[in-house]
């Protein structure tokens, strides 16, 4: 079973934690080994190490798919769940839950599979559609939008930033229709 999965690497940059978005384990590899072709020196045991643990990562989400493992176990404090629900993997949450996934599930940040479904969204790495399939899934099978993150975020918080947002963009698109009329 061959997904598209999007991950989370965490730089840290002077003292600040960085996520960083990659929609597949090759943009990860590729841009490390770009940059290891630019400096022509060899890979690093870092860059090793993250390429051993994408290739981990893989293995236990589809053990996890395929009903080798527990399906609420956890890699890097994330379950199948939640892995599956920020990809936009709506047939592999659809399995999940029928499999008696934990919908409410935090991970070690807090998030839920609903959380992460937003975040996805809002950084468009699924679309429209994907997004709305798969947030009527969680939310039918009991999904709760107004728990907070560790850091005090919710989907409630999210959705509403996204309609401020909506009604900035209408209004400035109202304001530039309204200035080549005059």
């Amino acid at each position: 079973m061959k997904n598209k999965k999007l991950f989370l690497l965490l730089f840290l940059v002077g003292g600040i934690c960085i996520p960083v978005w990659a929609k597949s384990s090759d943009d990860c590899v590729q841009g490390i080994f770009e940059q290891q072709a630019t400096d022509e020196t060899e890979i690093t045991a870092d860059e090793a190490a993250l390429e051993r643990w994408l290739d981990e990562h893989d293995a236990w989400y589809n053990a996890v798919c395929f009903g080798e493992i527990d399906i609420n176990s956890q890699f890097n404090w994330q379950t199948a769940l939640h892995v599956a629900a920020a990809d936009g993997l709506y047939g592999d949450v659809c399995l999940l839950l029928d499999e008696g996934a934990v919908i409410n599930e935090l991970d070690l940040w807090g998030q839920t599979p609903l959380y992460l479904v937003e975040v996805a969204y809002d950084k468009s790495v699924i679309d429209a559609e994907t997004y709305n399939r798969i947030v009527e899934l969680l939310e039918t099978a009991g999904a709760n939008s107004t728990l907070q993150t560790d850091l005090g975020d919710s989907v409630q918080a999210i959705r509403a930033r996204r309609r401020e947002r909506e009604q900035a963009v209408s209004n400035l698109i109202n304001e530039i229709n309204r200035m080549e009329i005059l």
